[in-house]
């Protein structure tokens, strides 16, 4: 169904993408002990379906179910249910990171710099903790978020210069900061 709602939502189908991810999102919630990076992945994508809807209540309100179920897990990791995710457990700091910077890129959209600023600090503090491809991967979308913060600072000069750090000017995000500058 995830799968399905990303299709959807490619395909500008909004409300039926809408009910995909909640019916999604039902579903892996009541696997989530077994399951929970399929869980968090959804709600994850879900959030951003609600950002493009311009739902900011209820997007914020799906990263936070997100952030405080990656926080339980991690209560529980000498626990049977950290002890399930096998491989998976490796992916969880990587999608505290991801759930971090869409906070900020969701406070950003709501002009809540501070805010915003309170969620990319805990993206950035969690980035050196990725593996170094991941890092690698997902270096450049960090720098674009920070340089997305700069702009709604007014610091333009300091967004262009982190901006120039991207490894990949032609990130999609890196060319949003660009286009703004």
């Amino acid at each position: 169904l995830g799968d399905l709602a990303i299709y959807a939502k490619n395909q500008g189908r909004y409300p039926e993408t809408r009910a995909l991810y909640e019916e999604s999102a039902a579903i892996l919630a009541q696997q989530v002990a077994r399951e929970p990076i399929h869980y968090l992945n959804v709600l994850n994508g879900y959030a951003f379906c609600l950002i493009d809807l311009k739902d900011y209540e209820a997007a914020q309100r799906t990263l936070e179910t997100a952030l405080e179920t990656t926080d339980v897990v991690r209560k529980n990791e000498a626990n049977k249910v950290f002890a399930l995710l096998g491989n998976n457990a490796s992916k969880l700091p990587l999608i505290q990171f991801f759930l971090h910077l869409n906070l900020a890129y969701l406070f950003l959209e709501v002009h809540e710099l501070a805010e915003a600023e309170v969620r990319l600090r805990a993206a950035e503090a969690l980035l050196p903790t990725l593996s170094s491809s991941e890092q690698a991967s997902w270096r450049d979308y960090c720098i674009a978020i920070r340089a997305l913060w700069e702009i709604e600072s007014g610091r333009f000069t300091e967004a262009a210069r982190k901006v120039a750090e991207a490894r990949n000017p032609d990130h999609p995000r890196c060319l949003r900061v660009r286009a703004k500058l």
